[in-house]
């Protein structure tokens, strides 16, 4: 199942943009969408950028009308995500991460722990990211093979 991204704020793109994140973020692989009226929003260079991403099919741009967001509004969409339904001692994955990782400062020292910090200190400042895709991805498939097993009837 291959993730899909719908990037509805222009400032999302400009600050790819401005921390030279651009490439990194086309080349995840994710099926990533916007709007004209988001691509419209930005400079005329980083309009080029997006451009071309969509020529190489990296980037959808739609052209939406009242009507389309009206279709968007009536959707229904799933209430989770498939990759929160894999469940370790009473948490999704994904929620063990987020716990895990969060910053946290000590009451009685008040010493901060800041997952972060070690992420630049050990240079991979995408550390944290790259952890939960994976964590996603690996969550996605257990929770696929899991549903294709066959049903087991045990004799009572």
């Amino acid at each position: 199942m291959k993730i899909i991204i719908a990037v509805t704020d222009a400032c999302i793109f400009i600050d790819l943009h401005d921390l030279e994140l651009t490439d990194s973020f086309f080349n995840l692989d994710f099926e990533i969408h916007t709007t004209t009226a988001v691509l419209y929003e930005l400079y005329n260079e980083q309009q080029q950028i997006l451009r071309a991403y969509q020529s190489v099919n990296r980037l959808t741009i739609h052209n939406l009308q009242e009507q389309d967001f009206i279709e968007i509004h009536l959707q229904e969409y799933p209430k989770s995500l498939v990759a929160y339904q894999y469940v370790v001692n009473g948490k999704s994955a994904i929620e063990w991460i987020m716990e895990r990782y969060r910053i946290t400062t000590h009451p009685e020292s008040g010493i901060v722990n800041n997952p972060n910090d070690w992420a630049l200190e050990a240079k991979n400042p995408r550390y944290i990211l790259d952890l939960l895709l994976n964590v996603i991805a690996l969550s996605e498939q257990t929770v696929d093979i899991v549903q294709s097993l066959p049903e087991v009837k045990f004799d009572e």
